[in-house]
């Protein structure tokens, strides 16, 4: 019984670990605009990088993504898109790019207002994390996955389905303790 739950937690301390060691957090709320149209806003966080953010970008997958535009105007930063498409037969994400015209995100600073509005293409759930770069001298010195700014909650009927998981298990092991 030991042995399952190591590896169960080595499992998650190797998925977990590399999330707490990101240098940068890309922060979003989302909108749902209607007809198909969301928007996110977003906060760009350098929790630990040594220089200031200048420029990153956030990609937008094909297939799930159409009709991207840059709602921001933020007057110190130079901000593009482009849509995701398909060029010679393949599928090409699309991207939102933000490049300082100052002096950028410092690091321990965060800088919020970046919002781009696009058509979500897949009904069956609402948009969510998306892949990011964040790019300094034309190289990428950092990765990661945007984040909800508030984290999404449980529903109450996971909960109880969990708890009473739990209970059961309890149960079923003083059951057993009882009967050898």
């Amino acid at each position: 019984m030991r042995k399952p739950l190591i590896l169960i937690a080595l499992i998650i301390a190797v998925v977990m670990i590399p999330a707490l060691a990101q240098a940068t957090a890309i922060l979003y709320d989302i909108q749902d605009l209607g007809g198909g149209v969301w928007k996110y806003d977003y906060t760009v966080r350098n929790d630990s990088l040594p220089s200031p953010i200048t420029e990153f970008t956030i990609w937008f997958d094909y297939g799930l993504y159409d009709v991207l535009f840059v709602e921001s105007a933020k007057p110190d930063w130079f901000e593009q898109s482009a849509d995701p498409t398909v060029v010679l037969g393949s599928g090409q994400d699309g991207f939102y790019n933000a490049i300082s015209l100052a002096a950028g995100i410092a690091p321990g600073a965060e800088e919020a207002g970046f919002s781009v509005s696009f058509v979500w293409l897949y009904e069956f759930a609402p948009p969510t994390f998306q892949r990011f770069d964040i790019v300094e001298n034309g190289q990428v010195v950092d990765q990661g996955l945007t984040q909800p700014i508030t984290p999404q909650v449980p529903e109450p009927g996971i909960l109880a389905l969990f708890g009473i998981g739990l209970i059961g298990a309890a149960l079923s092991k003083a059951i057993g303790r009882h009967r050898s």
